[in-house]
């Protein structure tokens, strides 16, 4: 049966058996199976399966095939050959116009366009997808769509639970976090790529989860290995589904316990955060030198680290001490100041460490969005806008938006249209066009 009448990611959420469009009924099956197990077949065995749909005429199938190995390429790690295939199985299901081809090639792009930290656009696509998709996908679209940080789930299901496990992060709930993490995991066992979703997000927003237990990218994050950016697998959506806020609030905070080293958690968890025995909440600084030394420090735990690699840490550069002593000095005045209440910055024979006395949560500015991300992920959210409507939205200068606009649309992520004497902006995204009729 032909993915038309029988999309393939009604089988991908264990709702029923899949009936793919290539060879004989058990070649696709099987492909399937085996990336749901989380063991893909190897690349070239599913290139097999797309040359031989091309052989006997069947454009289903091609794309089919090309999807599998989009999602099996992503799930082994190969992330730059899995969205050229992505891009590839999308182009072909646009050109073919088959219901469930375009679905499935779209949903398939929007997956990994999250995976490569364009959660924006992967938000416009799943957005798009679930307009005009019939019902038995809405699923996995809504799935990609709340990991984007797009607009809630509407149907019952995983996608819906999630968005229950983020908003009990959110408030501080870990009865209602573990009770929809624990049915969440029974209801993935058998999908590998949603469970290897769940795993990550975990990692990034439960204090007390394990760091190594999502690979070693997420690992990296969380223990603040990471400099100034974004945490991978574009989980810094998470932090602002759905956010109207003109802050440019933090994306990290660490959390740390006397005695020992602290761990960043996503702000969507600052809630559950604070559950973590006596915990202190320290308010979203400005964003400074002295905000990310504060959480550096609590990142290293009481053995701390030499000057030069603290400073480094936090700037960016190599320490100096002829020329960067005085700021240095002075960042780290305000970071004692920040922390005095709680613990005790020491600095002795040019090492510098922190001693906690009570646990704190506190934001950490190396991951917060710069403003070209917020414009993005801005524009996934609400669609066209003038530079003046996304300045009074951002609530940055008109300037500096226009600044972000100009270089985004030098680089080919954003497009301006004019309406009447008007500019407008949109997201520019060189393979995906919104289905108008599936």
């Amino acid at each position: 049966m032909a993915p038309a009448s029988r999309p393939p990611i009604a089988a991908f959420l264990g709702l029923q058996g899949i009936h793919p469009g290539v060879g004989s009924d058990t070649d696709l099956d099987t492909a399937w199976a085996a990336l749901a197990g989380g063991e893909p077949l190897q690349d070239e065995v599913v290139a097999d399966l797309e040359q031989q749909a091309r052989q006997d005429a069947r454009a289903d199938g091609v794309v089919e095939a090309a999807c599998l190995r989009a999602l099996g390429l992503a799930h082994v790690g190969d992330m730059a050959a899995a969205l050229a295939a992505g891009r590839r199985a999308f182009r072909m299901g646009r050109t073919e116009k088959l219901r469930g081809c375009e679905v499935l090639a779209g949903v398939v792009l929007a997956r990994l366009r999250r995976l490569t930290g364009r959660a924006h656009l992967a938000a416009r696509i799943a957005t798009a997808l679930r307009d005009v998709a019939p019902a038995p996908w809405h699923p996995w679209v809504e799935w990609e769509l709340v990991l984007a940080g797009g607009a809630d789930a509407a149907s019952p299901g995983p996608a819906l639970e999630l968005r229950e496990l983020l908003d009990a992060a959110k408030a501080g709930d870990p009865a209602g976090f573990a009770s929809r993490l624990a049915s969440l995991t029974q209801r993935l066992s058998r999908l590998a790529p949603m469970v290897e979703d769940l795993a990550r997000v975990r990692t990034a927003i439960d204090p007390r989860a394990d760091p190594a237990a999502a690979g070693p990218e997420v690992e990296a994050w969380v223990r603040g290995h990471l400099g100034y950016g974004p945490p991978p697998f574009g989980l810094a959506a998470l932090s602002h589904a759905d956010s109207d806020s003109t802050e440019a609030e933090s994306v990290a905070w660490v959390v740390a316990s006397p005695g020992a080293p602290g761990r960043r958690v996503l702000s969507a968890a600052r809630g559950l955060a604070a559950t973590v025995g006596d915990t202190a909440t320290l308010p979203d600084g400005p964003g400074g030198r002295s905000d990310a030394l504060a959480s550096t420090l609590a990142l290293l735990g009481p053995q701390g680290a030499d000057d030069e690699q603290v400073f480094g840490v936090v700037y960016g550069f190599s320490y100096v001490p002829s020329l960067h002593r005085g700021t240095f000095d002075v960042a780290l005045h305000r970071a004692r100041a920040l922390l005095a209440s709680h613990g005790e910055i020491r600095r002795e024979e040019g090492r510098i460490s922190l001693e906690l006395r009570q646990a704190v949560v506190l934001a950490d500015p190396r991951s917060a969005p710069a403003t070209d991300a917020r414009v993005l992920g801005h524009l996934a959210r609400s669609g066209q806008l003038s530079a003046r409507e996304l300045a009074r939205h951002l609530g940055v200068s008109l300037r500096t938006t226009q600044d972000a606009l100009r270089g985004l649309v030098e680089d080919g992520a954003c497009q301006q249209r004019r309406a009447g004497r008007a500019v407008l902006y949109d997201l520019e995204d060189t393979t995906f066009q919104p289905p108008t009729e599936i």
